[in-house]
């Protein structure tokens, strides 16, 4: 807790823990004081921090119910508080955006003519996906979690407008796990090519979105691995982005 201006005594350091966690291909280690429980939790039972007129409404804070059905449970997004604590990370995405070279890319024709929908509740990821399309000159339309996403989805008449769709994981209320599972199941929108877009990067969650129906996934790190993985999902079903 360096970076909090937080120094631990002996004691403090012995009842600790630490929890590990793979972030963008980066093995991060969070010291916590102490675990009062582990519970499990899908998706839809994270809620925006809204419940409460003295609480500030942050997009980074979500909360749960414990199994009592009256405890709160505040969330953290440790997506946000790494991008917080690892500034260079991100601000070496966005140089690489810009040095990439884009001219000698082949751009599917279905990427030129849509619009890409894309589920994305972390502002930091929404610039650097912005600054992306913009750079290719491609169409894109933004959703805070997957509810709006698939109500925009099921309103459109003509779906060929939509070439490909784009979906974090970790979001509150309506995950990407559920926006997978909800267009793949429905004869209607199942051939639109989904890629999942994370910084959860572990195994166990490359083989959950693949069993669920995505077609595609690439990590938040990589611009050049965003590119490839951006035509290779775009032009299914000629070609699989799963490696």
């Amino acid at each position: 807790p360096r970076w909090l201006r937080t120094d631990l005594s002996e004691q403090e350091e012995r009842n600790s823990s630490i929890i590990f966690c793979n972030f963008n291909n980066i093995q991060i280690a969070l010291r916590v004081g102490g675990i009062h429980q582990i519970i499990t939790r899908d998706w839809q039972d994270v809620l925006p921090l809204t419940f409460h007129e003295y609480m500030p409404v942050d997009r980074n804070l979500n909360y749960t119910l414990l199994d009592d059905g009256s405890s709160v449970c505040l969330i953290l997004d440790v997506e946000y508080l790494l991008t917080e604590v690892l500034p260079h990370e991100f601000s070496e995405i966005q140089e690489d955006v810009q040095n990439l070279p884009f001219k000698n890319v082949e751009i599917p024709e279905s990427l030129k003519n849509g619009t890409i929908l894309v589920a994305e509740d972390s502002s930091s990821a929404q610039l650097y996906l912005k600054n992306f399309f913009e750079k290719l000159n491609l169409s894109f339309k933004f959703f805070e979690h997957g509810g709006p996403l698939l109500e925009y989805v099921q309103g459109i008449s003509d779906l060929s407008l939509i070439p490909l769709i784009i979906t974090d994981i970790e979001m509150p209320i309506i995950s990407g796990h559920e926006v997978i599972r909800q267009l793949k199941s429905d004869s209607r929108t199942k051939h639109i090519p989904i890629l999942v877009f994370s910084s959860m990067t572990n195994d166990q969650s490359r083989k959950a979105v693949k069993e669920l129906g995505a077609d595609g996934f690439v990590g938040k790190r990589s611009v050049e691995q965003m590119l490839k993985q951006l035509v290779a999902t775009a032009r299914i079903p000629l070609a699989s982005s799963f490696s």
